[in-house]
């Protein structure tokens, strides 16, 4: 499955990963938006909006990446823009430069141990930014409900 099924929602949550054997395996959920509603911040009014949840009827993605190098979750919150891509826009995105390849090349044996060619890619989800750098493009799979019963 092509990875513009990422483009067939608007927000993507992070539901779990899963590391093994150099494979990681991201598991996704497509937020669903609410009816404009009145939204309470700690009891107090902040207007009319929309809230997005995850419901058990809400899509699901799993996202696998293989011969991963290295990977980092972080916050949302404190992300800022890369300085070799500072418009970069999009839940997927691959970098061919990029201030995580540097992090790494500076303070490991990255570059000396990597006989093969690996690429950085990140999701720009709802919550946080997950890096992986990885040999290979990842493969993209929805995850039906019949498996989703099975897992629960």
């Amino acid at each position: 499955m092509p990875r513009q099924i990422l483009d067939t929602a608007e927000h993507w949550f992070l539901e779990s990963l899963l590391y093994r054997d150099g494979t990681l395996e991201v598991r996704l959920a497509a937020g669903i938006l609410s009816e404009v509603h009145d939204i309470e911040v700690l009891g107090v009014s902040a207007g009319p909006g929309r809230s997005i949840t995850v419901e058990a009827l809400s899509r699901r993605l799993a996202v696998r990446f293989r011969g991963v190098a290295a990977y980092q979750v972080y916050s949302e919150s404190f992300s800022r823009p890369d300085r070799y891509e500072p418009a970069a826009t999009g839940v997927f995105r691959e970098h061919a430069k990029s201030e995580y390849l540097e992090c790494l090349e500076s303070s490991t044996h990255f570059p000396l141990s990597r006989p093969r060619s690996y690429r950085h890619f990140s999701l720009a989800l709802e919550d946080e930014i997950l890096d992986v750098v990885a040999e290979e493009e990842p493969e993209f799979e929805e995850i039906e409900e019949s498996v989703l019963g099975a897992d629960a």
